[in-house]
Order: structure tokens, then C-alpha cells, then sequence
């Protein structure tokens, strides 16, 4: 590989040429070893045209240079790689929908396209600043903590929920992880993975109120209402009139099967009437006679009883009954006494 080499020195020498040339030869007791020439025209003392010709042994220069270039390609091959590695992590995070935010001792390093979606700008808007920057008004902000790197160790995460604003004014709810990285390599980070949950929270209301309305009509009805578990048929919720209907009060019938809180026939038919709803899949009827209760003064009392399974997973452990017991005795009692009228008539 040093031929091309030589030969331009051999060139100089024959034209009494100024030259630097290095090459490698190859010694019969040390093997390579790397020579630097330099020729430069001179003249002897008669004044002849003559040439003076160096040569130094380099090999351990040439080595070291060659090493060093060999690192510095190396480095640059790494750097490069990591650039694409880069790049292609980068691509891979503006696909996602959870908005990802790196921030540096410097504040916002760089954000994906969710999370500008999020924030309501671009990156440049918000470069260099402080993630506090879309915290809304609360002043234990997780986002204005500032004690992420004392508090987490590298790749541990920690999960929050909180408020953003952003720059348009918009204010949502986020449920967020912060993660520590970089740390080992003197560039400590604190990436942060944010998730919009405004429609989940709206859902969640409306949900809530749906249900402390439901709750209200379940407590006013004039129905006695209770809520079964399908597997061991414990109570798992009911209105103040099932404390009517079961002659109970209301703390000795939740959590409890109706063999705790119902007399022992009345008991064992409600529970088959149960396993009933559960195994046909159909609503179960059954009209109850309660004869009246010396001890309290309870009078004789008529009850409908309906009963429905309701599928609440795929799983058919996890189905509940509902139990609608409504007091007829007025209406039975009405009943008779128009039989008993008609016929006297």
C-alpha cells in the first residue's frame, strides 16, 4: 500500500525535487516499520547541484496516528449511529398518542408530537423553559417539584395526576410517570410521559352523578331493592326499605346471604328463587305472605317479589341479581274485599 508512496519519492530524487513522503517497509528482524523521508535540493561546496536526503524511523508516530484516526472513526461511527438510533426513537414517540417531554437542567429539551398537540405550540415555544411552564394554578403542581433527581433513581418512575393549561388557555387532566435517565452518562434527564384523561374524568363524573341520582331514586322508590353478589349471595347494596321487607336493620343485612337475615323457610326459598335467576338466565316472580309479628306489632304483610340476573363481565362468576320487592298488601287486601263484595252480591 505504500508503493504509490515510494514511488513519488523515487520521482523527487531523479528530478532533485523537494519532498516529504512517508511509507511503510518491511524489515527482515522488526517487521513494518513506518520511515519518513525528506529530500531538499543543496549544493556542495564547488557549487555542484546536489540533494540532501532524511530518513527517520516514525514507526511509533505512525502507529499512534493511525490508532488515533481508527478512534476518532470509531467515535464518529458511534456518534452517527447513536444520531440515527436517535432519530429513529424520536419517530417511533411522534406516533404514539401519549405526549413524551424530555427536560435537561436547562429546562425543555425536546417534546413529540403529542405532547405539542397537548401543550398547544411547538417545540420552539416552549425550548429552554421549565415544564412548570403549563402548570395550572395549584401550588403543590407535581410539575413544580423540583426534587425529581434527589427522589428517583436512574429508571425509576413515579406516577402523578394533575391539571395543564395550555397556551391557549384550555385546562385539562393528565395522569403522568416521570422518569429519571441519563444520569450515568453526566446528562441527567427527567422524561416525562403524559396521558390526556379529560374525557375519562368528564366520563367518570357523569358516571358519578348517574349514579347518586340512581341512588336517589333507589332510595325514594316505594320498592324494597337490594343488589346480590351471583356466587355466595351477600348483599351488596340495598335501600332502606329492604330493612322493611326483611324486618331487619339495614347493618345486619349488607355483606350477609338471606339465611343471616331472613327467617329459615323464607330463606332457603329467596336463595333457590337466586340460584334460580342466575341458572335460567330469566326474571323470577314470587308473591311473599308474611304473617303478622306479635313481638312488634308488624302487621300481615304481602309482598311481590321479582328477581333478574345481570351480566356485569364476561365472566359468569362475576354476575349480580337484582331484587325488586314491592308491598301489595293494600292492594291484595282491596282485592279481597271486592271478591268478598261480590260475592255477598
Amino acid at each position: 500500500e505504500s508503493l504509490a508512496d515510494y514511488a513519488r519519492l523515487q520521482q523527487a530524487l531523479r528530478q532533485r525535487e523537494p519532498a516529504e513522503v512517508r511509507y511503510a517497509v518491511r524489515h527482515p528482524d522488526t517487521g513494518r516499520r513506518w520511515l519518513l523521508t525528506r529530500v531538499e535540493p543543496a549544493e556542495l561546496g564547488t557549487g555542484r547541484p546536489a540533494m540532501s536526503v532524511v530518513t527517520l524511523d516514525i514507526t511509533d508516530e505512525e502507529n499512534a496516528r493511525r490508532h488515533n484516526e481508527q478512534l476518532l472513526q470509531e467515535q464518529a461511527r458511534v456518534r452517527e449511529s447513536l444520531l440515527l438510533q436517535t432519530d429513529r426513537t424520536r419517530a417511533v414517540l411522534d406516533s404514539v398518542l401519549v405526549g413524551i417531554v424530555t427536560v435537561g437542567a436547562g429546562g425543555i429539551e425536546w417534546m413529540n408530537r403529542s405532547a405539542r398537540r397537548m401543550f398547544g405550540g411547538e417545540l420552539n415555544d416552549f425550548l429552554s423553559q421549565p415544564i412548570a411552564v403549563v402548570a395550572s394554578a395549584e401550588p403543590e403542581h407535581p410539575l413544580r417539584r423540583t426534587d425529581w433527581f434527589s427522589e428517583l433513581a436512574e429508571g425509576q418512575a413515579e406516577t402523578f395526576e394533575c391539571r395543564l393549561v395550555a397556551r391557549d388557555g384550555r385546562e385539562f387532566w393528565v395522569v403522568g410517570n416521570a422518569v429519571v435517565t441519563g444520569r450515568e452518562a453526566g446528562h441527567p434527564q427527567l422524561t416525562f410521559a403524559l396521558l390526556d384523561i379529560e374525557r375519562r374524568r368528564q366520563a367518570e363524573n357523569q358516571i358519578a352523578r348517574a349514579q347518586a341520582s340512581l341512588q336517589r331514586i333507589i332510595e325514594t322508590a316505594p320498592l324494597a331493592i337490594a343488589l346480590f353478589d351471583g356466587r355466595g349471595l351477600q348483599v351488596l347494596q340495598h335501600n332502606q326499605m329492604l330493612s322493611a321487607f326483611a324486618r331487619r336493620p339495614a347493618g345486619q343485612i349488607i355483606d350477609r346471604p338471606p339465611s343471616l337475615w331472613l327467617p329459615g323457610p323464607e330463606a332457603a326459598a329467596l336463595s333457590a328463587d337466586l340460584h334460580q335467576a342466575v341458572a335460567t338466565r330469566q326474571m323470577v316472580r314470587r308473591e311473599l305472605h308474611r304473617d303478622a309479628d306479635a313481638e312488634t306489632g308488624e302487621p300481615a304483610r304481602e309482598w311481590d317479589v321479582r328477581i333478574v340476573a345481570l351480566r356485569h363481565a364476561t365472566d359468569s362468576h362475576e354476575e349480580q341479581l337484582l331484587l325488586v320487592a314491592t308491598d301489595v298488601s293494600e292492594q291484595r287486601a282491596a282485592d279481597q274485599a271486592r271478591f268478598e263484595a261480590a260475592i255477598a252480591q
